[in-house]
């Protein structure tokens, strides 16, 4: 495999560009559930979070999406994504 002037082959400067993307992403996900707290939800609480069912009769902030998302690209979960929730209502 070819490398250039310090060692790099093609292959690792691709993973760097793909873990430096990844890096990026990941951290994005903060302000994103922050915003998804005071804009998303079913349930708009007035000066509070919105609120998305999680399970019959129990609500949670609707950032909880982004924290699963997270977790999941940090384990590296093949298949796996945050439940749908629509804009938030009146």
């Amino acid at each position: 495999m070819e490398s250039d002037a310090h060692g790099i082959t093609r292959h690792d400067g691709l993973r760097l560009v793909e873990g430096l993307a990844f890096l990026l992403f990941y951290c994005l996900t903060i302000p994103a559930a922050n915003w998804l707290i005071g804009h998303v939800g079913s349930e708009c609480v007035p000066k509070g979070p919105c609120l998305i069912p999680v399970l019959p009769g129990v609500l949670a902030p609707s950032g909880v999406m982004m924290v699963g998302r997270r977790w999941c690209s940090a384990t590296s979960c093949s298949g796996a994504s945050a439940p749908a929730s629509g804009p938030a209502r009146s």
